[in-house]
């Protein structure tokens, strides 16, 4: 990267010297008050090149300060006053590429120093299933990764012991506060985190029809780890997410796009975790990418014996049922794909499609 990143001068500093003729024209027409907000450490590290007379690291560009130092002489400083009015009369197209360039190489060499590390992978939910599987993918490619279940302790142990640098941390995610103490685990062990996987899910099998048998407890319960459980850890990972220009990918399901399902509150739960992978995905642009995969019928232990599987095979145009492997690849992709936000991925092997 030809850029040097050095500490960047805040530009609010730079405009206490600034005459009131050039902050009320800033470039692009935006608001003085937002002035130092959108341009501040593009243009601290502009002031940084050029006061050491570093013109070959900022290109052409460089040309609109060769009145303010020698070029190639170190002076260390630049007046705040007389660089500023300098960038008042940049054109607009011209400053703001110059700034998205900057912005462009910083995340580079953010993403270089990423992957130079372990990446930290916190899956709920994943003693078995789905989140075994994901966990397993994800510690396959290096990562650090947590395993969490509410009750499947000595399995989520086991787990965690079989991978190369993992740990277990039981709770219940539909508790804030074991939400909370999951991700307090993660970085407190490893530092940082990178990826949040809630896969954390219940359900109960009752047939749609049967609105008694849809209980406000099964509903509470439902929506507690389905939905709030995702939210609880979610909110309290944000943070450390931003750090590193981490990712969340929700497992939710087709039932969450269709009529069916094991029960109707698990379809209500998974298509409100869909939406609120679509509202958070935008809430946290550009720091935070979320996305989701929408599995259709997955062999796992939920789904043994369940009599409707051979029927939903038999409709299925891949002529099978997902395995817990297939949906971890599909988690990995969304993790690991850089322009893909607020994305639902059905997963369903063409069962949707009629």
């Amino acid at each position: 990267m030809r850029h040097k990143i050095l500490a960047a001068a805040g530009l609010a500093a730079l405009t206490l010297a600034v005459p009131a003729h050039a902050v009320e024209s800033p470039p692009s027409g935006i608001p003085p008050s937002e002035f130092a907000t959108q341009y501040s450490g593009c243009l601290g590290q502009l002031r940084s090149l050029i006061a050491q007379g570093d013109f070959a690291g900022v290109g052409p560009f460089g040309q609109h300060f060769t009145g303010l130092v020698n070029p190639g002489a170190h002076q260390g400083t630049v007046g705040e006053e007389e660089f500023l009015e300098v960038v008042i009369g940049i054109p607009a197209d011209e400053l703001a590429a110059f700034c998205a360039q900057f912005a462009r190489d910083k995340n580079e060499d953010r993403a270089a120093v990423v992957r130079g590390m372990s990446e930290v992978v916190v899956v709920t939910g994943s003693s078995s299933g789905i989140g075994r599987a994901v966990a397993q993918r994800f510690a396959r490619e290096g990562a650090c990764v947590i395993v969490n279940s509410s009750r499947s302790v000595e399995e989520g142990e086991a787990l965690a012991r079989s991978l190369p640098d993992a740990v277990y941390v039981q709770g219940d995610v539909s508790r804030e506060e074991d939400a909370q103490r999951l991700v307090a685990a993660a970085v407190e062990r490893f530092g940082r985190l990178d990826v949040v996987v809630n896969n954390a899910g219940t359900t109960k099998r009752v047939p749609f029809q049967d609105l008694e048998g849809a209980d406000d407890e099964l509903w509470q319960r439902i929506i507690g780890v389905n939905v709030m459980g995702p939210w609880y850890v979610s909110r309290a990972a944000v943070p450390a997410l931003r750090e590193v220009k981490g990712t969340i990918v929700n497992v939710g399901s087709v039932a969450g796009i269709v009529a069916g399902g094991s029960s109707l509150p698990y379809a209500v739960s998974k298509a409100a975790l869909h939406h609120l992978t679509r509202t958070l995905a935008q809430a946290l642009a550009p720091d935070v990418r979320v996305n989701a995969v929408a599995p259709g019928l997955v062999e796992t232990p939920w789904s043994v014996g369940w009599e409707a599987n051979e029927a939903v095979i038999g409709r299925t145009p891949l002529g099978r049922m997902a395995m817990p492997e297939d949906v971890a690849d599909a988690v990995a992709f969304l993790a690991r794909t850089p322009f893909a936000t607020g994305e639902v991925f059905v997963l369903d092997g063409g069962l949707t499609l009629f």
